[in-house]
């Protein structure tokens, strides 16, 4: 026969909930969709900027060899490096007009408190 089984320790018992139980749910729910919005992020955005990079250092690429005869296979990586060198400055030339953008259109700085239009109150 089987021992009887003991009563669980007061710590287990389900009338005693720690009282931040909803709290820490909250949180690591929070937590989950922050990490399935990331996923979303790197499987739908990024080829989609990738992709013209790509279409850029490929056509430079193609450039480099039709502009330099080709001789020797050893020289074939001299056109890939120009390829990523292109696209790398055309993305830096984008991220640099987005952060101009940014700078001019993006008002930083303090409100007027007395310049600014009073709240309504209802009521």
């Amino acid at each position: 026969m089987s021992a009887p089984v003991a009563d669980p320790p007061a710590t287990c018992r389900p009338d005693k909930r720690h009282p931040g139980r909803w709290a820490a749910l909250f949180v690591i729910a929070l937590a989950q969709l922050m990490v399935v919005l990331d996923a979303t992020i790197v499987n739908i955005a990024l080829p989609q900027g990738t992709a013209p990079l790509n279409t850029i250092a490929t056509t430079a690429a193609a450039a480099y060899v039709c502009d330099h005869p080709i001789t020797d296979p050893a020289q074939l990586p001299d056109a890939a490096v120009h390829g990523y060198t292109v696209a790398f400055a055309w993305a830096a030339a984008v991220l640099a007009i987005g952060v101009s953008l940014v700078l001019v259109l993006v008002r930083a700085g303090r409100r007027d408190a007395a310049a600014a239009t009073p709240a309504v109150h209802l009521g």
